[in-house]
């Protein structure tokens, strides 16, 4: 008998089936990491994200009661509110832009999700993929600024409101709002998600009701 009978598989030993849904969409997720982080550091800050670091840089107070446009700035405040936190840890170019590869990251899952639920498990994994190699994307998950975060809050709210709807559910109809009323605290533009939500209810109002 040789030593490889003895010894099973490290698949085997650890039941990963390397065919699984969770398994193909771990390495998606995997991958996009890893493109995210490529060269994240590689160019220097560029005017916005120096211009958001110095504004998060203040009090919380402070960034509350400056309006964006105090500052330069067009945005509402939610996202200057984590990267305060975000810097107490460091200021370095690398840690400052890996909250926006922490949400980029995200985004990818949250867009498996929502494929999931309206289509087919091919959707949400093609809508996942795309997602994960977009160089779009990508290059915004690079730069310590709002729009990952915009786009996480986004599909999020645009996910909950889907399943609030259809499941009428009061759990779904929470975090809905929760992610709307933080979407609006972090971009402009979403008041055009939130508009189109509603025109999208109202027409379908006897389906729904």
């Amino acid at each position: 008998m040789y030593i490889t009978d003895k010894i099973p598989s490290l698949s085997k030993r650890f039941k990963i089936d390397i065919y699984s849904p969770n398994t193909i969409l771990s390495l998606i997720i995997v991958t996009g990491l890893i493109l995210r982080l490529y060269h994240l550091n590689f160019r220097s800050l560029n005017f916005d994200e120096a211009n958001s670091i110095a504004f998060a840089k203040n009090s919380i107070t402070y960034i509350l009661d400056k309006t964006p446009l105090s500052i330069g700035d067009l945005h509402p405040p939610f996202f200057h509110i984590l990267l305060h936190f975000h810097i107490s840890v460091s200021d370095t170019e690398l840690w400052v832009r890996f909250i926006s590869v922490f949400f980029g990251v995200i985004v990818i899952h949250i867009t498996y999700l929502l494929g999931r639920y309206l289509f087919d498990l091919r959707t949400a994994m093609l809508g996942a993929f795309l997602v994960m190699v977009s160089p779009f994307l990508i290059s915004y998950s690079q730069e310590a600024r709002m729009y990952p975060l915009f786009t996480l809050l986004t599909i999020s709210s645009i996910y909950f409101f889907i399943k609030a709807i259809d499941m009428k559910s009061k759990r779904y109809f929470l975090w809905f709002t929760i992610f709307s009323i933080l979407n609006l605290y972090t971009h402009y533009i979403a008041f055009f998600i939130l508009f189109a939500e509603t025109i999208f209810f109202i027409i379908n109002w006897k389906r729904y009701q």
